[in-house]
């Protein structure tokens, strides 16, 4: 198993980086449990983002040949009443495609609520680096 990437070393390594080489940082999206249990629970889910694989395939297409490193994060979402969590995560589905009971149902299995009253959970996600060099030679990270 990978070790998680801190956000700060990634970002003065990608800043280091920036100064020899085009690149671009992009998020694969966030797909926590909580959306594949709310899909199996009858809600519509959109999973239509875009990600770096497609950004790549554009950039191949121009005839560059991009490095790509995938770097895995944890993020803490944080929500400061039930009614927030139901109403940003419910909203991130198509609106009247989702059963609400059900929904807060699988939501508060996922989130813990602590001391201060806010709802909290992890969601585990990956953001690539993309790198190239415009006039075609090879490049890389060392991580």
């Amino acid at each position: 198993m990978r070790e998680r990437v801190q956000f700060e070393d990634f970002n003065e390594k990608w800043k280091a980086h920036v100064r020899q080489s085009e690149s671009l940082r992009m998020h694969n999206g966030i797909a926590p449990p909580w959306f594949h249990e709310l899909e199996q629970s009858g809600a519509s889910v959109s999973w239509e983002w875009k990600d770096c694989i497609y950004f790549v395939n554009i950039l191949y297409q121009m005839g560059i040949d991009a490095d790509v490193k995938i770097f895995p994060f944890t993020k803490q979402l944080r929500y400061a009443s039930k009614e927030e969590l139901l109403a940003r995560e419910c909203g991130k589905l198509k609106a009247g495609h989702y059963d609400p009971k059900a929904a807060e149902e699988i939501l508060l299995k996922h989130f813990q609520q602590n001391d201060q009253g806010e709802f909290t959970a992890q969601a585990h996600y990956r953001s690539a680096l993309v790198m190239w060099q415009a006039c075609g030679e090879e490049i890389g990270y060392e991580g």
